[in-house]
């Protein structure tokens, strides 16, 4: 039987939070997301792991994109920020950025498997320079 996990795609605008996990090595961007608990909806876990891991209270909306690694089934969550204001769970996350396409194809081996193909299925094609850094989404 398949352990699940979750995450949130949170993409206001043209930019896209990315966390850059401290429990891996090497260390990799990625979305905020996790396990999901027993008993727990696969949108409830999205939900909890983006408030645990950045601080912010999400909506999380249609699945974008899910893939299978042995018996661990992701799945991936538009996202919207309801409220809140980014905190970072410094047992995990080392670092957050609201970033643009390019800068998050920049940061190449240090994003992690799949990023690109989910930013593409939840329509983040965008282009240009991103100066909101780690502060309020745009």
């Amino acid at each position: 039987m398949p352990r699940h996990a979750a995450f949130a795609v949170i993409a206001p605008g043209d930019v896209v939070l990315l966390l850059e996990h401290c429990y891996v090595a090497p260390r990799l961007w990625g979305f905020p997301g996790g396990m999901v608990e027993p008993g727990e909806s696969l949108r409830a876990a999205a939900c909890r792991e983006a408030l645990e891991e950045t601080g912010l209270i999400v909506e999380i909306g249609d699945p974008v994109y899910s893939f299978r690694r042995d018996d661990l089934e992701l799945h991936f969550f538009a996202a919207n920020v309801a409220s809140g204001r980014l905190r970072l769970q410094a047992d995990e996350i080392s670092d957050a950025r609201w970033l643009h396409r390019d800068e998050i194809e920049a940061l190449g081996d240090r994003v992690g498997p799949h990023v690109l193909d989910i930013l593409d299925a939840a329509g983040l094609r965008s282009t240009g320079p991103c100066a909101s850094g780690t502060g309020e989404p745009p």
